[in-house]
């Protein structure tokens, strides 16, 4: 494969630049963190998580082809789950997260997001933690915040899922407004305002 195919093969998929993004937040969040804290984590979670996917790719097909699924699904799994969180356990929830995609299926199809289903399971029934530490990187000033928006703009706008985001932005900052304008205080994060605009 030439240069220029392979990069077409690479930007043909946008799960290729996600996980480089997704790479790069977790560079950034090195800064605040450490770089072994953050870097090792999302490489085990990534690893394991590709590993599996190309198991179950051999398995079904006979054949090869690169995870680039699961390399996604590990690396926000990496990314959202406490950095501190034992190497096993990150490991695990990966595997779990990945492995739903062909035990949970209608009709040949998995309904879940496989990341969100193994951060469900790995919170709720294993006691994981989460930080969504990969998201601090807009804690580093300007940059970092230009990287998460830039990097979230371009995702969103080649998988075509503005009609799931638009609304989400609208609610979320619906309410925040609503909760300034009836408290006169600044809203904390979505969780506590749902839970006081619910008291």
């Amino acid at each position: 494969m030439h240069l220029k195919e392979a990069l077409q093969w690479w930007w043909g998929d946008v799960r290729h630049p996600m996980g480089l993004i997704l790479f790069v937040y977790a560079l950034l969040c090195g800064r605040t963190f450490g770089y072994v804290d953050t870097l090792v984590p999302i490489l085990v979670a990534a690893s394991v998580a590709g590993a599996v996917d190309l198991a179950i790719i051999r398995f079904r097909t006979g054949g090869w082809a690169f995870p680039s699924s699961g390399l996604v699904t590990g690396s926000i799994v990496g990314l959202v789950t406490a950095y501190q969180t034992p190497l096993w356990f990150v490991a695990l929830i990966a595997f779990i997260a990945v492995v739903s995609k062909v035990v949970i299926q209608w009709r040949g199809k998995h309904y879940f997001n496989p990341a969100n289903f193994g951060m469900l399971i790995g919170i709720y029934l294993l006691g994981a933690n989460t930080t969504w530490w990969g998201a601090s990187a807009a804690d580093l000033g300007s940059a970092g915040l230009l990287a998460i928006l830039l990097g979230g703009i371009f995702v969103v706008h080649r998988m075509r899922r503005w009609w799931i985001v638009l609304p989400f932005l609208i609610a979320f900052f619906g309410l925040r407004a609503a909760y300034y304008i009836f408290t006169g205080a600044p809203a904390g994060m979505l969780d506590e305002l749902v839970q006081e605009i619910l008291r």
